[in-house]
């Protein structure tokens, strides 16, 4: 069995950087391939079946916060939330 690897990586990103990240890692769960890598290492990914997807917002006067975390068993089925998420844009 192969050894577990890790990968962490922290920055300030302007907004579109971030999106673009974001939208890099939408095309790789699409695609069933997701590598992640920089000067520090590299993890390649495989999304596949169904994926714990965790959503946590926070609000405070001086700062807002998002988290997301993706997991997944490949080769498993993992079971679904229960109530439906939902994201928007507007106020």
């Amino acid at each position: 069995m192969p050894s577990k690897k890790e990968f962490e990586h922290e920055s300030l990103q302007d907004a579109e950087s971030v999106a673009d990240y974001l939208e890099t890692i939408i095309n790789g769960i699409r695609a069933g391939k997701l590598t992640v890598s920089s000067g520090e290492g590299e993890v390649d990914l495989r999304p596949q079946g169904l994926i714990r997807f965790s959503v946590r917002a926070s609000e405070r006067p001086d700062r807002h916060r998002l988290a997301l975390k993706l997991v997944w068993s490949p080769g498993q089925d993992s079971g679904a939330g229960q109530d439906p998420l939902r994201i928007s844009t507007g106020g």
